[in-house]
């Protein structure tokens, strides 16, 4: 979309009406994206302040932590989950975030607590699963590691660093056939993922070979662009 016109718009309706919290929360989104990390925790900052005790602050405080996260200041960001959880208790992407802040800090057990609580409240989020289940394998906990791991493979089969947490679980827990067994489907599918890649790319060479017959230099460059 056009950010750009997007940003012009929302400044002219704060200008109109600096009340408007939902603009500060979009400007916010847009000056994250371009890593204007100050500029997009004053948006944040004044949108929690109109929004006061609503549900909608939830999202504004959730927000601020990610902003927070990205400038390193992980304790920060833990505070503002901790607002965004207690103003809504079942925010999933909440729990979720402060589970892989505590992973950040290498504290295992506080992020085991808040991820269960994410996969209580989001059972079929594979992004949930898969950091639940890799929790438990740092704690040295690969039975309870594996399920988690499956129900994450089974909403996104195409993950492959869980897929190979899942055979390292295995291998873990004792179960070295299974293991043996996963390691080989990660080699069929890595094979398999070569085999459509070549292919692609030589369709696309080929493409670039009849378009620059046909003398459309620009559109064959394009293809042979993509071959390389």
């Amino acid at each position: 979309g056009d950010v750009t016109g997007a940003e012009t718009l929302f400044d002219r309706a704060l200008a109109l009406d600096p009340r408007l919290a939902d603009a500060h929360v979009s400007l916010a989104l847009i000056r994250a994206q371009r890593k204007e990390h100050a500029r997009a925790r004053d948006h944040l900052a004044k949108a929690i302040e109109l929004q006061r005790e609503s549900p909608a602050a939830a999202y504004s405080q959730y927000l601020t932590a990610q902003v927070l996260r990205e400038e390193g200041d992980l304790d920060q960001a833990l505070r503002h989950l901790a607002r965004a959880i207690a103003r809504r208790p079942d925010y999933a992407e909440a729990h979720l975030a402060r589970g892989q802040i505590r992973r950040q800090l290498r504290d295992d057990r506080g992020a085991l607590q808040a991820l269960r609580t994410a996969v209580r409240l989001a059972p079929d989020d594979p992004v949930s699963r898969a950091e639940l289940a890799a929790a438990y394998l740092r704690s040295q906990r690969p039975a309870e590691a594996i399920p988690h791991f499956e129900h994450a493979l089974r909403l996104n089969p195409d993950d492959r660093p869980t897929h190979a947490q899942l055979c390292r679980a295995l291998q873990l827990a004792g179960r070295s056939t299974d293991a043996e067994r996963c390691a080989e489907t990660i080699s069929e599918r890595l094979a398999a993922d070569l085999a459509a890649s070549n292919l692609a790319l030589g369709r696309a060479n080929n493409e670039g070979v009849e378009l620059e017959a046909a003398g459309n230099l620009a559109a064959a460059i394009d293809r042979y662009r993509y071959a390389v």
